[in-house]
This record gives structure tokens, sequence and C-alpha cells, in this order.
């Protein structure tokens, strides 16, 4: 395992995460941040520790701090856009959005276009997960057109623009904005039918097709498109849930979440906004809202 290697301790934490062993995941980053020579590594396994456990402040002291010490310009953009998502799981919209401008700010005067596109996409993600979908539009809208004018390559263009049409989907979709939502799906099911061997574009589209159907109250045809996403669509799997307990089958809305709720995921701060989410609607004992 060696323990005296800070980068080796921080991967065998993650590996505790993963595992679901968050006490030992929080002892060995710990140990490890405490090394000689120790990097930013062993504190972001920290910090992941303590956004399982809900400590979205002293986890952000963390990346803080993980970011003072990073060399690499892609990891401490990284670590700011981890730490961006926390005030949305603790529904601090405001502090979610001065994160995401500083970090676009950041991007720019370092020429980083692919970071620049993506923290105004962070926006319109924020915004949705907190169920401001007309804010979200907008920014979704000034994400799509900053993705056609920003000098991206093909590869990290096509990435970011099917993140921005989830965005656009959703908010429109959810929001107000039906027939937007019909020509978003268009070009979803379009990159749907351009890539049949690719996981991700199939997924998007059954999503896709499923939001459509509930923004129209077919809850039990979103639920049947939805069923059809791949394991790691989380988004998805939220909104299967609401589709099934909007069409009368509450233990498969519960089953559903129950098993979103258990999966450790390591260096996801999108997923770890859903989950604190669902936590929060279940002790609260209120459904989760279409806000989501």
């Amino acid at each position: 395992m060696r323990p005296d290697d800070p980068a080796a301790q921080a991967d065998y934490s993650y590996a505790l995460i993963f595992a679901g062993k968050l006490a030992e995941a929080e002892e060995v980053a710990r140990r490890a941040a405490a090394l000689p020579r120790a990097d930013a590594k062993p504190l972001a396994a920290l910090a992941n520790v303590e956004f399982y456990q809900s400590l979205f402040a002293k986890g952000r002291e963390n990346v803080a701090k993980a970011r003072s010490l990073s060399t690499d310009e892609n990891e401490r953009f990284g670590l700011e856009e981890f730490a961006l998502f926390t005030h949305v799981a603790e529904g601090r919209y405001r502090a979610a959005l001065e994160a995401a401008f500083a970090l676009e700010t950041a991007a720019r005067a370092a020429k980083n276009p692919n970071t620049v596109v993506g923290a105004v996409l962070d926006r319109a993600f924020a915004a949705a997960l907190l169920g401001k979908h007309a804010e979200g539009q907008r920014y979704a809208a000034e994400a799509w057109a900053l993705s056609e004018s920003e000098p991206l390559s093909g590869i990290g263009r096509k990435g970011l623009q099917r993140g921005i049409l989830v965005a656009r989907m959703w908010t429109q979709g959810l929001g107000k904005g039906k027939a937007d939502a019909e020509k978003t799906l268009a070009l979803m099911e379009k990159d749907e039918a351009d890539s049949p061997n690719d996981a991700y574009a199939q997924s998007a589209a059954a999503w896709g097709r499923g939001v459509l159907k509930l923004a129209k109250g077919d809850a039990a045809g979103a639920a049947q498109e939805m069923s059809k996403c791949m394991p790691s669509a989380d988004l998805c799997h939220v909104h299967l849930a609401l589709a099934q307990e909007k069409a009368g089958d509450k233990a498969a809305a519960r089953a559903t979440r129950a098993s979103l709720v258990s999966q450790q995921r390591t260096q996801d701060s999108f997923y770890l906004v859903l989950r604190q989410q669902l936590l929060k609607k279940a002790s609260d004992k209120v459904p989760v809202s279409s806000n989501m």
C-alpha cells in the first residue's frame, strides 16, 4: 500500500470511499495529508469524505488547501468546480453562481476555453438543481453560444454540447419551455442516431424523451423511457423515481431512490448534490419535486 507515499494513500482512500468505508477512508486521507511531501491529492480525498458526511464547509476548506498546493492548472480548476457544487448541495445558489463566475474568470485568464464553457454550464446546472428553470435556460443558452464561438477541439465541443443539451432539456422540459424542449430533444435524438454504439447518447435520448413525456403528464410513459438509461445516469434515475411516483408506483420509486443514494462515487460533486437532495427529501418526508 506504500504507506509513506501520499498519492498512493490518497488513491487508497478513494478506493475505501468507493467501498463505502468512510471512516477508514477519512483516517487514511488524514494520515496521508500529514506526510512529508503531501500534495493536493490527500486533501482532495479527505474533502470527498467530508462531502459524503455532509460536512460541506469543512470539505471546502480542504479543497482550498488542496488547490493552494496543486501545481496543475486542470487539477485546480477541477477542485474549484468540485467545491462549487457543494454550495448547491446546501441550497446556496448565489454562492454557487459566484464560484462559477470566479471559475470562468480564472479560466479566461488562463486561456482555457473548455473550462470557460464548462463554468457557464455549471451555472445552468446549479440553477436546474435548485429549481430555477428560467435562469437555467438562460445560462444554458449562453453556454451553447460559447461552445460555438470558443476555440474548442472537436471532441471537447461535442462533450460540452452534450452536457448543455441535458441542461436545456431539463430546464425547458420541467420549466416553461415545452416547445423548446421538443427542439432540444430532436438534437439529442440526432446524436442518438449518429452514435448507435454510444451508450451515453442512447441513454441521454431516452432520458430526454422521458422528461418530455413527464412534462406532458404521461408519467407511465416517462418511466418506461427512463428505465432504459445507463446505470450511471444519476439524473435520469432521479427523474425515473419521480415518474414512477407520479404513475402511482411508490414502491418502485422508493427502490430507485434507495439504490441511487446507496451508490459510492468519488470526485463526483454532481452526484453528491443529487444524493444530498434525496436524503433531505427523505428526512423531511416530502416527495422529490420536479425541481430536480
